[in-house]
C-alpha cells in the first residue's frame, strides 16, 4: 500500500503532468500511502551543474511540490523527503529527462543503484527476515508448508522452502518466488510432493535478496502419514 514517486521533472521544470498522471493511476479500492522524494538541491557536483540552484531556487522547488500535493490531490501524502543528489553524467535538462523511480544506472544499461531516499522509503536491508510456519495437508507423499517473509528493503527479495530428512543439509528446495517490496511480513506457502510415507521431514522458509543476503527461518518438522497400502502386522 506504499507508493513512492520521485518527481525530478515536475519540480525542477515546474511541469505537473507526471504528478497528476501518477495520482490518477493510484488504486482506490484500499487506502494507500504516498511517499514523495525530491532532489531539493540540484547543486553543482563534479562540475555538472553550470548554474547551481541556490537557496532561493531550492525553496521555490519545495514550495512548488507542496502546491502540487495540496488538495485536490486525491490522496494524503504521508512523507516528502528532500535531499541532494546529482548522479555522475547527469545534467539538468528539462527537454531530456523524465521523472523516474527510486533507482538509477550509473551508465547506459548499467547496474541499478538505489538512490539515498530509496532506503528511507523501502527500509534498510536489515528488514529482510523469514519465519517458518506450520505444515498442513500432510499425506503419505506430500504436505503444504507455510511461513512469512519480510522483503529486504531497497533490494528485491525472493523466497523458497528447503526440506529433507536431515537439517541443516536439506536435500530438496521448492521453486524461488519473487516478492513485492514491503516493510511488513508477507504470508508464503508451498506444496511439496514425492515424499516417503511414515517419515520425519525437516523444513524451513528462506528469504534472499538481490544483494546476496540470505535470511533463513527456523527449522520445523512434520511426519508424513503411513501409506494406505502398508501391510498390517
Amino acid at each position: 500500500a506504499i507508493w513512492a514517486f520521485h518527481p525530478y521533472y515536475a519540480v525542477n521544470c515546474e511541469q505537473p503532468g507526471s504528478v497528476t498522471a501518477f495520482a490518477s493511476g493510484l488504486p482506490t479500492a484500499a487506502p494507500s500511502q504516498i511517499w514523495f522524494t525530491e532532489v531539493g538541491a540540484w547543486e553543482c557536483r563534479l562540475g555538472q551543474q553550470a548554474t547551481p540552484r541556490g537557496p532561493a531556487r531550492q525553496q521555490a522547488d519545495a514550495a512548488y511540490l507542496n502546491t502540487l500535493l495540496a488538495p485536490p490531490f486525491p490522496v494524503a501524502v504521508a512523507h516528502t523527503f528532500w535531499y541532494e543528489l546529482a548522479a555522475p553524467g547527469w545534467t539538468q535538462n528539462c527537454g531530456k529527462y523524465a521523472d523516474s523511480a527510486l533507482y538509477e544506472a550509473n551508465q547506459p544499461l548499467g547496474p541499478l543503484f538505489a538512490r539515498p531516499a530509496a532506503a528511507t522509503v523501502f527500509g534498510p536491508d536489515t528488514t529482510l527476515a523469514a519465519s517458518t510456519g506450520g505444515a498442513s495437508g500432510i499425506g503419505a507423499a506430500g504436505a503444504t508448508l507455510s511461513g512469512s517473509v519480510t522483503p529486504g528493503g531497497i533490494y528485491e527479495a525472493s523466497e523458497y522452502f528447503q526440506y529433507g530428512r536431515d537439517a541443516p543439509s536439506y536435500s530438496s528446495q521448492t521453486a524461488t518466488v519473487a516478492l513485492a517490496p514491503g516493510l511488513t511480513p508477507q504470508a508464503v506457502n508451498a506444496t511439496v510432493s514425492g515424499l516417503s510415507p511414515g517419515t520425519l521431514y525437516h523444513y524451513r522458509v528462506v528469504a534472499v535478496d538481490t544483494a546476496g543476503k540470505i535470511a533463513p527461518g527456523g527449522d520445523r518438522t512434520f511426519v508424513t502419514s503411513r501409506s494406505q497400502f502398508a501391510t498390517r502386522r
